[in-house]
């Protein structure tokens, strides 16, 4: 996160507590330091102020990044995603993402159909899921 002075931010000093704005001012060696001077504020409890994090403002919700579609897997990854008639979601190999259609188009391997298929968020891909042992 990279703030300059007189950056606008969302602050909490918990996570009971809701998020209330102020300006930042700089920083310091154990966080951050806020214009009004109130603590030092440490990563998670101090926010930029802006369209992502606006709707925070008086909330006690915890701030959850947007996913970037294109960034959520590498090369190499075990995936589980859904495909065939049943659409069950089953493991594959990832590849990489296609970001030239309207929507990003992961493409993976399935080593059972020895096929490469390209899917799309929407459809179901996801990290394997741990399991039990």
């Amino acid at each position: 996160m990279k703030l300059k002075p007189f950056d606008k931010v969302l602050v909490r000093s918990a996570k009971s507590e809701p998020w209330t704005a102020t300006f930042y001012s700089h920083a310091e060696r154990g966080g951050h330091v806020t214009l009004d001077r109130r603590a030092l504020w440490t990563e998670g409890n101090i926010l930029p102020y802006d369209d992502m994090t606006s709707h925070l403002l008086g909330a006690t919700e915890d701030f959850v990044p947007p996913a970037d579609e294109a960034t959520l897997f590498t090369c190499g990854q075990w995936v589980e995603v859904r495909c065939g008639a049943d659409k069950l979601f089953v493991k594959a190999l990832y590849l990489y993402c296609d970001q030239t259609w309207d929507k990003p188009v992961h493409f993976v391997f399935d080593p059972v159909k020895n096929k490469k298929l390209g899917i799309t968020v929407g459809e179901g891909i996801r990290p394997v899921q741990a399991s039990c042992t």
